[in-house]
């Protein structure tokens, strides 16, 4: 199962607060079948048959094959003066 630190949970719920996202929302990672990549985005919960990995108060919801393909990845995230990012390690 993806593995989520500290710091991007952090990161994740930050992006919550900005847009004051709901109870129970998260960041919802997808596999984009056209161009085989993975897109995230902000959801107010887990899609049906999506894994959901729990870090304290912060939800990552992983679809289907986004979990099969992340099982053994990190979710790190990086934060500069002009702006924060994800990444996987």
């Amino acid at each position: 199962m993806l593995t989520v630190t500290d710091e991007a949970a952090s990161l994740i719920r930050g992006l919550g607060r900005e847009v004051n996202a709901a109870a129970g929302s998260g960041l919802r990672i997808t596999i984009d079948a056209e161009h085989d990549s993975l897109s995230m985005a902000l959801a107010p919960g887990a899609a049906p048959g999506d894994a959901v990995v729990h870090v304290g108060e912060t939800q990552v919801f992983l679809s289907p094959a986004a979990a099969e393909r992340l099982a053994t990845r990190t979710l790190q995230a990086g934060r500069s003066a002009e702006r924060a990012s994800f990444f996987l390690k």
